[in-house]
């Protein structure tokens, strides 16, 4: 993956927590045209394009506890923003949806096995996955038929959107920010180049990992080929250790408490 000058950290993959990794890989590649690039176990399936993109990861959790969303008991955490391309097969569409919406998309993930949510999130459909996380289907112009998609990451904020994007900005080199209000924060490399983060305010439960009543759902795992002078940096910036350990990671809480990993390349 090619670095920016001053990042620390990379996201490798955006990793979903599920009762069947190899069902809900086959749920996104779909969705989103990513191909399956690894199947370690029937625990992890990843999808995603080579070249050092970010990849979706899903992990077999046997006592999975689905969020449900916009219920603030079981919140989303952490959420996908769905680029649903403007193309010749996408014609027609409700009154009742956003004018460049789609009936094509929303039959398309209802066949798949996407539930619609009775809500919006920034005028965007929202839908659940098979495993119940929330999913947005967003506007998007093809950018040509080779261009990769590339997820996008939206983590919930239950204290601070603009402070936790600031310990993001300041772990990953994601410097510019695109947008910026006190309820959502976009950030995303100075060349412009994904991937980027956005942080949205939300109420709910913060998740406290290992706390079966307050699970993870999904989190970022990164990675750095500076592990100790990196784990030192999250650490200043307001991470805190935590002293399980999964598949060889070593894992952390953002200031708001959501997990993320830290791995060398390869890992």
């Amino acid at each position: 993956m090619e670095r920016s000058g001053d990042e620390t950290a990379r996201i490798r993959a955006i990793t979903f927590d599920c009762p069947d990794a190899r069902s809900l890989a086959a749920f996104y590649s779909e969705i989103m045209s990513l191909p399956v690039r690894f199947v370690d176990t029937a625990e992890r399936v990843e999808i995603g394009h080579d070249h050092g993109r970010t990849r979706l990861a899903f992990v077999t959790v046997p006592d999975h506890r689905r969020p449900t969303w916009p219920d603030p008991a079981y919140p989303q955490q952490v959420h996908l923003d769905i680029p649903a391309f403007d193309d010749d097969r996408v014609k027609g569409r409700d009154d009742t949806e956003p004018a460049w919406f789609s009936p094509w998309w929303h039959e398309r993930v209802l066949d798949l096995g996407a539930t619609r949510l009775p809500h919006r999130g920034g005028g965007c459909p929202v839908y659940a996955d098979p495993a119940g996380h929330p999913f947005c289907l967003c506007a998007a112009p093809r950018a040509g038929d080779e261009a990769p998609v590339e997820p996008h990451a939206v983590i919930d904020c239950f204290v601070s959107a603009p402070d936790l994007a600031s310990f993001y900005a300041d772990l990953l080199g994601l410097r510019d920010r695109v947008e910026e209000s006190p309820g959502w924060v976009i950030i995303r490399r100075a060349d412009g180049r994904p991937p980027g983060l956005s942080f949205a305010a939300a109420a709910g439960n913060a998740p406290c990992w290992q706390d079966p009543r307050r699970p993870r759902q999904a989190y970022l795992e990164l990675e750095t080929d500076d592990h100790r002078g990196t784990e030192e940096l999250a650490l200043t910036l307001g991470a805190t250790r935590l002293t399980s350990r999964q598949t060889g990671l070593d894992f952390f809480a953002d200031p708001e408490g959501h997990p993320f990993s830290l791995a060398a390349p390869g890992t």
